[in-house]
This record gives structure tokens, sequence and C-alpha cells, in this order.
């Protein structure tokens, strides 16, 4: 048996434990039951949630008890000796730099042979060796260069890179992951390793790729998910730092540009579309293009799906890399990012013909974020990016109602989210003069007409109403923008509250609800400010100020005949009621004589509430007048007879006195209730009376 076919059978073993634990952690099947006639549906089958969690209790159970810890901490310990061995040995004189040198070569060779022998018996142990042997290698290059210049760069370069390629091609002779990672970071890493000054770009471009293309074959070919991500990540670091340091001894030649630029866009082709074909053609032909598994407590959502985030990733870093190195136009910039958003949607509409929805999903994530990124170029004012973000979620709205598309509709959530954010912060800085025609305030209008638009498109309930409400709460917060005077922000939160509560009469939204209740709250605080701190206008009850608040309380008034709950209907009706006596008190107590006129004002107020009890047989109506009736009485003898002169005091009490003796007196023809409570008691006549005995 070849050592191919063995790593091949331990894959299969190791899948075929994991399946056994999968189906240990099931549920045993329920006992059989009655059979029902009629059609029959089938649910997928769900994954239990602890599946992932004892897969990787037994994956790092299964590493404890195997010798795969231990020879793994073996070889560092036997590293790390060997640097303690070599301080040693100069320390005393017995080591010169060329035998230092020798020995790291005859020890990495060493490690290597051995690893090779013994792994068709021991292929973990055999693994760790070779891994061992090439990191000493890589080491003792780095030394024999840096530390005692015992070789020149070409001589060094050629060694380093010659031990790249013989670990990737021990990688696939041996079907090893982890010495393809440790050539792709080995080589990689040389330029840096042996760095001596500033290079040539165009060298080290073309090495880079080079190196990103070797391992990228080697992914292609065996589907190695890890090295996939350790060739991307370590690539794009390197052509960054490169070009940090190269821009750093000053002017950069056009032909170096074209050179970076030339690179960058090889390597969006490595990263940002061959995962992609190699996904696609192991759909289309899984046994010659497999996916070797992932354990689970290492395979998170970057090693199992690397294409599609690759997919996003690739063409923005591009684009970034791409901006340091062209000094262009932000315009230019804008209609090149507008091309590459087009292109990538192109691209989406290619791949969504093929079976594979999630990886068309990425291309289409990455045209919508690519497209985010150009308005920021193509537009310089702040209004503009605004609007054209909410423009573009707007869109994004559009096409996933009509092809559904979750990755892209979460796309078009963040950059609503990202806009009421932007929004939020420009509400809060203010403005010098707020007005509702102004550029500004527009703008804001216009991304709640579109949020709101965008809502009624969201498929989920609760995320079309978090959109409502953060539009409501936005729009409570821009009144303060929109309008100059207090009143009119005032009056406007209040009719703002009255249109939502009206909303969820037809539309079922309890979210919706509570935020018009609490901006009514935030309305109610508002009006008991404005009656203890804001002075009365003139002439008293008809100026503005009054008549706003009156209109505040007459609309909750209103608002609360629409509410179902009969709590919060009371709760709105005895806030306005007692607004609407303390707007009494507010305009006539600062005129002359102005308690006798609150007096009679409540007075009539009260009387007319009892009447309309007895009139409706309502309880609570009575109640609130005999209440208001008590405060009126309780006023004439604490205040009125203290404030007053009597004049007014004779006036108030036969009056209010009267009033109610003619409302006592109406009582029978407009009481509605129990006609029992009408009848005066009988007095006993003549006839029913005793007779005296003759």
């Amino acid at each position: 048996m070849t050592s191919q076919e063995e790593h091949s059978l331990e894959r299969r073993i190791e899948e075929l434990e994991r399946r056994v634990r999968l189906l240990e952690t099931q549920r045993p099947a329920a006992p059989p039951g009655p059979r029902h006639e009629g059609p029959r549906t089938t649910r997928p089958e769900r994954r239990p949630r602890s599946t992932a969690r004892s897969d990787a209790a037994s994956s790092i159970r299964k590493a404890l008890r195997s010798e795969d810890l231990i020879n793994k901490v073996g070889i560092l310990l036997l590293l790390i000796g060997m640097a303690f061995l070599y301080k040693w040995g100069i320390d005393r004189g017995w080591i010169t730099p060329t035998v230092r040198v020798i020995f790291g070569f005859v020890l990495g060779a060493g490690l290597i042979v051995f690893g090779s022998r013994i792994r068709s018996r021991r292929v973990r142990y055999g693994q760790v060796l070779i891994g061992g042997g090439i990191a000493t290698l890589y080491i003792t290059l780095f030394s024999a260069f840096q530390l005692y210049s015992l070789l020149t760069y070409p001589v060094a370069f050629t060694l380093m890179t010659g031990v790249t390629a013989v670990s990737y091609g021990l990688s696939l002779r041996q079907s090893d992951v982890a010495l393809a990672i440790i050539a792709t970071g080995g080589g990689l890493g040389t330029p840096f390793i042996l760095f001596e000054g500033p290079t040539s770009i165009l060298w080290l471009v073309v090495y880079t790729v080079v190196i990103s293309a070797c391992a990228t074959a080697i992914y292609f070919e065996k589907g190695w998910r890890s090295l996939l991500l350790v060739t991307a990540i370590g690539s794009w670091s390197v052509m960054s730092y490169a070009w940090s340091e190269i821009v750093s001894i000053g002017f950069v030649p056009l032909a170096d540009r074209a050179v970076y630029q030339l690179g960058v866009l090889l390597l969006l082709v490595l990263f940002g579309f061959v995962p992609a074909v190699r996904d696609l053609a192991s759909g289309r032909r899984p046994d010659r293009w497999p996916t070797p598994p992932v354990r689970r407590f290492l395979g998170g959502a970057l090693i199992r799906h690397p294409s599609l985030w690759l997919s996003v990733v690739a063409p923005l870093i591009s684009l970034a890399l791409s901006h340091r190195v062209w000094d262009l136009s932000d315009t230019t910039w804008g209609a090149i990012e507008v091309v590459v958003a087009t292109a990538y949607w192109a691209v989406h509409l290619y791949v969504k013909t093929t079976t594979d929805s999630r990886l068309a999903s990425s291309y289409s994530v990455a045209s919508a974020l690519i497209l985010a990124v150009s308005w920021f170029h193509l537009f310089e004012n702040e209004s503009l990016w605004l609007l054209a973000l909410a423009v573009e979620a707007t869109a994004i709205h559009v096409a996933t109602y009509v092809s559904p598309d979750r990755a892209l509709r979460t796309v078009g959530h963040a950059l609503f989210g990202a806009a009421a954010f932007w929004t939020f912060g420009r509400l809060m800085e203010g403005t010098d003069a707020p007005s509702i025609f102004s550029g500004t305030s527009l703008t804001h209008i216009a991304v709640f007409v579109l949020a709101l638009g965008s809502s009624a498109l969201v498929r989920s309930h609760r995320i079309s109403s978090a959109y409502r409400v953060v539009v409501a709460l936005l729009l409570a917060v821009a009144w303060f923008s929109f309008f100059p005077d207090g009143t009119d922000r005032f009056l406007a939160l209040s009719l703002q509250a009255t249109a939502l509560i009206l909303w969820t009469q037809y539309f079922e939204d309890y979210a919706v609800r509570i935020t018009g209740h609490f901006l009514f709250g935030v309305a109610l605080l508002a009006i008991d400010w404005r009656l203890t701190s804001l002075n009365a206008g003139t002439p008293p009850l008809l100026n503005t100020v009054a008549l706003v608040d009156l209109a505040v309380i007459v609309i909750a008034t209103g608002c609360s005949f629409l509410l179902l709950e009969r709590n919060a209907r009371l709760i709105y009706r005895f806030a306005a009621y007692v607004a609407f006596l303390g707007w009494f008190w507010r305009d006539l107590a600062p005129i002359e004589n102005g308690h006798a006129f609150i007096s009679l004002a409540w007075g009539v107020i009260a009387v007319v509430l009892i009447m309309m009890g007895w009139r409706s047989g309502r309880d609570i109506v009575r109640i609130t007048g005999l209440t208001t009736l008590g405060a009126v009485v309780l006023k004439l003898f604490v205040i009125d007879l203290a404030e007053l002169g009597a004049g007014w005091r004779v006036v108030l009490f036969i009056g209010l006195g009267a009033l109610l003796l003619v409302a006592s007196y109406l009582f029978p023809s407009i009481w509605r209730g129990d006609a029992e409570q009408l009848k005066s008691p009988e007095l006993p006549s003549d006839r029913d009376a005793p007779q005296p005995d003759d």
C-alpha cells in the first residue's frame, strides 16, 4: 500500500468515526403509532446542536490520546535545545560559524530523510520530522547569510528557493498540507529573511506571484483550503509591505508601478476567481476534485468556504493596493470602481446559472460593496454620499424581492444601518438655520422615504418593523432641524405619534405602536414643561402657544379612541384631561382676577362631565367630574378666598351653587341608569293607617 493510499484510508476512517458519533448523539426513533391515511410530508433532518461540541471534544481527546501532541512538542523542544547547544558551543569557542552552518544543514537534511523513511509506518510522526527538517534548513540559511555572511545573496536565495520547491514536492508526494503551508510561508518570507535593503519591485512582484501561483495550483489539485487561506494572507501582506518599503526610498518609476499593478491583478485572479472555479469543478465532478474534510473545531466559515469570502475580499484589497500605486482623481477612481462593480455583477449573473447559489451571492455582495465605495469618490458632497447609499440599499431590496438572495439582502440592511447611524450623527450636530426646505433636510427626508419603501419589500416582519421604528425615531429627532420654533416641533411630534398609532389600526405592528406611545409620552412631558415654564401669551387662550397646546391635547384625546387597550385609553385621556385643566391655569392665572375665571371654567367642566356620566351611565366619567368638582370647591376655600375680592367671592359661590342645583334638577331627565333609583320612598297614606278602636 502506497503512502497516498494509506493517507486516503486514514481520512475515510476518520469520516466514518465522525458519522458514527453523529448517529450516537441523535435521539432514538419514536415507537410506531397508528397509521394515518392521507398525504405524508417529510421534514428535513435537523442536526443536533450538540454535534459540533461533541466532534470538537472527540478530536481533542483523540489528539491527547495519540502521539500527535508529544511528537510536535518533541520537535519543538529539539529545535530549542539545538539553539541552546549552538549558544553554549559558541560561548566556549567550540563551534565556528562554518561548523554551525554545516551542522544545521546536516540536521535538517537528516530529519527530512529520516521522516520520509519512517512515514510509511508512522505517518504523523514522519510528517512532524519532515516539517522540523524544513524549518531547520530555513533557519540555517538565514544564519549563514545574515549572521555569518558565509553565503552571497544569490546563493542564499537560490538555496531557499530550492528548499521551498522541495517542500512543495514532498507535500504533493505525501499529501501533506502542513508541508505545503511551511513551504508557502518560507517562500513568501524569503525576500525579507534575506533582506539587505530596497530591491527591484519587478523581481519582488514576479517572485511573490510565482509562489502564490504554485500554492494556488496545489490547492486546486488537492483542495487544501488552509493552504489557500495562508497563501492569500501572506501574499497580500508581502505586497502591501513591499510597496511601503519601496515608496519610502523616493519616487517610483512608471514601469515599476505598472509591474506592481500587474502583480495585484494576478493575485486578484488567483484568489478571487481560481477558488470559485475549483468549487464549480468540485460540484460537477466531486470524484475528480474532492474537498477534504475539515476538523470541526478548526473548521470555521473561513476554512470551510474560503472561495465565498475571498471573492468578496479580493477585489476590495486589490482596489486598496491600486489606490496606493496611482495618483488619480477621485472621479476617475469612482468611474473605475463602477466598472469593476458592473463586471462583478455580470460574473454574479453567470455563476447564478450554475447550481452554486452561494458563490453567486458572494459575487453580488462584492459588486454591492464596491459600488458603495465608489460613491465616496464620485461625489464630493456628504449629503450626496448619504443619499447614494440609501438609493443603493433600496435597489438591493428591490432586487432581492424579485430574486431572493440572503447575503445580498444582508448588505442592503447593512447599508441602511450605516445610513441610519450617519443620519443620526448629522441630526445631533444640529444646524445654525433649521429649515425643512434646506438641502440637508431634504436629503434626510429622502432617506426616510427610501427606508420606509424598503420596509415594504423586506420579507421578515421583524426586520420590516425595525425599519419603521428606526425611521420614526430619526424623524422625531429631525424635527429639530426642520423647524426653528419649538412650538412647531412640538406639534409635529404629536402629529407623528398620531400617525403611528393610526397606522397600527390598519397594519398590525406592535413595535410601531410602542414607538407611537413613546413619542406621545415625550409630547406629554413636553406639554407639562410648556404649561409650567412658558409664559402665557396674549390674548389668553387664543394665542399661538395656547392654541398649539390645545391642539395637542385634542389630538391625544382623539388618539385614545383609536386604542384597543382599555388601560392605554384611560392613561391617554387622564393625561390629556390634566393637561387641559393646566392649560386654563397657565393662561388665565396671570390676568387680573384670573383665578375666578379658572374656578368658573373648572366648575363648568366638572358639571358637564357629571351630566355626561349620568347620561351615558359611565362611572369613570361621573367620578372624574366629581373629582374635578371637589378640586374646585377646595380651590374656592384655599385660594380664591385669599386672592379674590368680595364681589368675585359672591359671584363664584352663588354661581357654582346655582349651577349644581340646576344640574341636580335636570338629573331625572338626563339619567339613563336604573329607573328604580329615581323613585322617592313612598309615605304611608291615611287609608293604610291603623284605625282606632271604637
